[in-house]
Formats: C-alpha cells, structure tokens, sequence
C-alpha cells in the first residue's frame, strides 16, 4: 500500500483541521496504508526557539 504524508499547519490540536487529519488517517490506516503526520506549527517554533538561543 501507499505511505502517505500529511502537512499540518495549525497550531490548535482540538479544531476543526485535527480532526480531519485524525479522520483521514484513521480511514487511510483501516485500508492499510501507513500514514505520517507532521505538525509544522511545532517545527517553526522549535526552529524559533533554536535560532534565539543562538
């Protein structure tokens, strides 16, 4: 099956853009495809933090 990457921009973990990555994943992963989701809004604050410590 396929691996799939999903790009998540928002920075709240309860609205409406979670939950859909949350139910895309689920019904992605229930017909056997491996999904990764990566969170960019906590990318670019580790990135943030990095670069002010620097």
């Amino acid at each position: 099956m396929s691996h799939i990457l999903v790009l998540n921009g928002s920075a709240r973990p309860n609205a409406f853009t979670a939950v859909m990555i949350r139910s895309f994943c689920k019904g992605a992963e229930s017909v056997g495809h491996t999904v990764t989701v990566i969170d960019l809004w906590c990318a670019c604050a580790c990135y943030e933090r990095y670069n002010r410590a620097s």
